[in-house]
Formats: structure tokens, C-alpha cells, sequence
């Protein structure tokens, strides 16, 4: 049986440090970071890239569930259960069990994360407070916490 490990989390919690991680633990296996499928600049998207977006995650996930790889291991912030339901809808007829887990930090942890990667010019200053704010969010989503 196939095996989909999504990993969600707030910005800066270490959900792609993970995820690379237990690739190297579950081989073999696909990873799909869904930052990669984000990527935009200036960063404003609209409805209809939000849209384009999950439809690309999920075409990408069907096809890793289809392959001949055991494990997929999926990554992203995924801060509402409905962005996750709205994905798995597009891979029903694929027979495969998912784990899901969030991973999660005090504020103070998750500060002193971000303030690094502010400080190497990864993020900007507003996105240590942007994720301590979404931290309550992940409390309520049907997960395994961590």
C-alpha cells in the first residue's frame, strides 16, 4: 500500500528540513515541497493562481501515488483542513493511506528560527510575526501534532 506523509506546519517550523529528512529514512520515495509549486514574484496571487496551484499539487501527488515508489512525502503550511480536503478530492480513485502530521513550536523557538533566516536575507522582518500569529490555527486542524 502506498503511503502519503504530509507534513504542515507554520512558517519556519522546519516542515521541509523534515520532510528531506524522512525521504532519507523512507526510500524509495518522491518529496514534493508545495513551496516549489508557489514560487512567484512578486508574490500577490490572485484567486485564479491559488486555483492553478493545489490543481498542480495534487497532478503532481496522483502521479507519485502511481508510481512504483512506496512513500510520497509532501510538505506545506496546509493552515486549514480545507486546503487539505480540497487536494484530496483530486487524488480519490488512488488507493493509498495518508499521515498527517503538523509540526509545531513555542513562539519563542519559532522566533529565534525565523530571526535567522532574516537575518541570512531568506525572509523578511514582518514573517515572525505573520507565523506567530497563524500558530492557533494549527492547534484545530485534524492532525498528529509534533
Amino acid at each position: 500500500m502506498k503511503r502519503l506523509i504530509v507534513i504542515n506546519g507554520v512558517m519556519g517550523v522546519g516542515k521541509s528540513t523534515t520532510a528531506r529528512a524522512l525521504c532519507d529514512l523512507l526510500q524509495p520515495s518522491f518529496f514534493l515541497d508545495g513551496d516549489w509549486c508557489w514560487s512567484m514574484s512578486p508574490f500577490n496571487p490572485t484567486e485564479a493562481d491559488k486555483r492553478m496551484v493545489l490543481d498542480n499539487i495534487a497532478h503532481l501527488l496522483r502521479s507519485f501515488l502511481l508510481s512504483d515508489r512506496p512513500y510520497v512525502v509532501f510538505c506545506w503550511v496546509l493552515h486549514e483542513d480545507a486546503i487539505w480536503s480540497s487536494i484530496a478530492t483530486e487524488l480519490e480513485g488512488v488507493e493509498f493511506e495518508t499521515y498527517r502530521f503538523t509540526l509545531t513550536a513555542t513562539p519563542e523557538t519559532l522566533s529565534k528560527r525565523l530571526a535567522r533566516d532574516v537575518a541570512a536575507g531568506i525572509r523578511d522582518a514582518g514573517a515572525i510575526d505573520r507565523s506567530i500569529a497563524r500558530l492557533p490555527q494549527f492547534s484545530r486542524l485534524s492532525t498528529r501534532k509534533l
